[in-house]
């Protein structure tokens, strides 16, 4: 059927998918979710602990506001979880 032809053609080869599972296509999209929530987790622990570095009272001037986001740009970036402007 062209329709079906033109629609396999538009969609791809299950072997030229850069995932590792190229068996069927629910596998690869699990292999992708599971990475992406890997990295979600690696993220969130990262920031946490860049986090737990930088302080400002409950009670600071917006110098000490200022002071703190620049200190916390800084750990971002040097976690490499930032690019540097």
């Amino acid at each position: 059927d062209t329709h079906a032809d033109a629609a396999n053609a538009a969609i791809g080869t299950l072997a030229e998918l850069t995932t590792t599972a190229k068996t069927n296509l629910v596998a690869a999209v699990n292999e992708v979710h599971t990475a992406a929530a890997a990295a979600q987790t690696d993220a969130t622990t990262a920031l946490g602990r860049v986090a737990a570095n930088v302080a400002c009272a409950d009670n600071a001037n917006a110098e000490a506001v200022r002071t703190a986001l620049r200190a916390l740009l800084a750990a971002l970036e040097t976690a490499g979880l930032m690019a540097a402007e």
